[in-house]
């Protein structure tokens, strides 16, 4: 895949138009009222389902659910952007950990370049990124979770706006499916393995283990 290389104007513009034609017309399809950056819909039971559309001074976009905490535990937990690869693979260096760089980095083609912006440091003598003296949890369970955490950011390639169409395509259904089987239940113990079993069936991402 060729690398897609914008100035950050350009790359803010587009992640807006992609927020907007992916997220929106999902949501009104849904029956969700837009005002804004709000879009809400009554929730069963009383009160409202609301997502809450922020954008940083970067350019990147956050969703915030409102009206059940549990939503925003299970979709929508890091923010969407589109940057080149050196961009990415930085933002992964100083945020993961290097034991975590083959299964997020390698599917997207990053590895390598990762690999190399690390030997090229260490030449000019620059002590290391923090990818590569982060401490890892010695429990599975804890090592998972901040695997899927970290993976969260970096489930597709930034540099390819088709990837975050589809991964914002996929959030947004899976957000819809959260707030559909947590609708009548507010047992969080009982409905997690429904929802874990759920996003496994259909193969979306859970960012929790």
């Amino acid at each position: 895949m060729a690398r897609r290389e914008r100035d950050d104007g350009s790359l803010r513009a587009l992640t807006r138009r992609i927020v907007d034609e992916e997220v929106a017309p999902a949501l009104k399809a849904a029956g969700f009222a837009k005002r804004q950056t709000t879009w809400t819909r009554p929730r069963p039971g009383g009160g409202d389902h609301t997502l809450v559309l922020a954008w940083s001074p970067y350019g990147d976009a956050r969703f915030e659910c409102r009206g059940d905490d549990r939503a925003r535990t299970y979709v929508m937990t890091a923010a969407y952007e589109l940057g080149d690869d050196a961009a990415q693979i930085s933002a992964f260096a100083n945020s993961g950990h290097d034991a975590f760089a083959e299964p997020i980095l390698g599917p997207l083609g990053l590895l390598e370049g990762y690999r190399a912006m690390i030997a090229e440091l260490a030449e000019m003598n620059i002590g290391p990124v923090y990818a590569m003296t982060a401490p890892v949890p010695s429990r599975d369970v804890e090592r998972d979770r901040l695997l899927r955490f970290t993976h969260a950011r970096h489930r597709y390639r930034w540099s390819d706006p088709e990837a975050l169409r589809r991964t914002l395509r996929e959030d947004v259904q899976a957000l819809l499916l959260v707030w559909e089987l947590t609708a009548y239940s507010g047992n969080d113990h009982f409905v997690r393995p429904r929802i874990a079993e759920a996003f496994d069936e259909r193969g979306y991402f859970r960012a929790w283990s």
